[in-house]
């Protein structure tokens, strides 16, 4: 008895600090930019469902951003994420999403090769103006981690960018919890894998093909 409660007091604990996480990192969405003429936004990926639509992942992340575009005054729109779980490439099944949900096809640009949030950044960063804010979209969160990156790989241009997340709904509550805790994984990983290794703030790309 004394081993389970232990064990239920530590799961209260540890869903709490998950929940507080994700609160706070939603508010930063009353902070993201508002008017940025000229920016741009991009959409971190997620996998299409195994038949090829848009996951609820998917859909979430692009509204989110169309608001952001809209709101914010950006004239590009960049959706990026190659073929990883599955053999739809993530961009482009959100580039039907976003035409579907009324964005002009023209203004889209999708990159199509990215297979991580790191390569995200690296692939999309060629596709921004060097003098275009950079406005990062996902879950808040994960529009936090792909700031980190972006400045991590582009020093110079750190002050452009900015993170816009939003609270995913009701129906993708769990999934925000499991999103959560792998955040803090990642983070974790992040400082003791990579930064500060020499070397290790490089963005790469892979070929296509690759």
């Amino acid at each position: 008895m004394k081993i389970f409660t232990a064990g239920s007091i530590t799961v209260a604990v540890l869903l709490a600090i998950v929940l507080l996480s994700n609160e706070a990192a939603y508010r930063l969405e009353a902070a993201s930019p508002g008017l940025v003429p000229g920016c741009t936004v991009l959409v971190l990926g997620y996998p299409a469902k195994p038949d090829g639509s848009a996951d609820a992942v998917q859909k979430f992340r692009v509204d989110t951003a169309i608001h952001r575009y809209q709101v914010s005054g950006c004239t590009r729109f960049i959706l990026s994420g190659g073929a990883v779980a599955n053999r739809f490439e993530e961009s482009d099944v959100m580039r039907s999403w976003a035409i579907e949900r009324g964005v002009e096809p023209d203004r889209l640009v999708i990159e199509p090769r990215a297979r991580s949030t790191w390569e995200n950044i690296a692939c999309s960063t060629p596709l921004v103006p060097a003098s275009s804010p950079l406005i990062i979209v996902s879950d808040s969160l994960h529009a936090l981690r792909g700031k980190r990156y972006f400045c991590r790989q582009n020093p110079e241009r750190c002050q452009l960018a900015a993170a816009a997340g939003a609270n995913p709904p009701i129906e993708l509550f769990l999934w925000k919890q499991a999103a959560a805790i792998n955040e803090y994984y990642v983070r974790i990983r992040d400082y003791l894998v990579y930064e500060g290794k020499p070397g290790g703030d490089t963005g790469t790309c892979p070929e296509a093909g690759d």
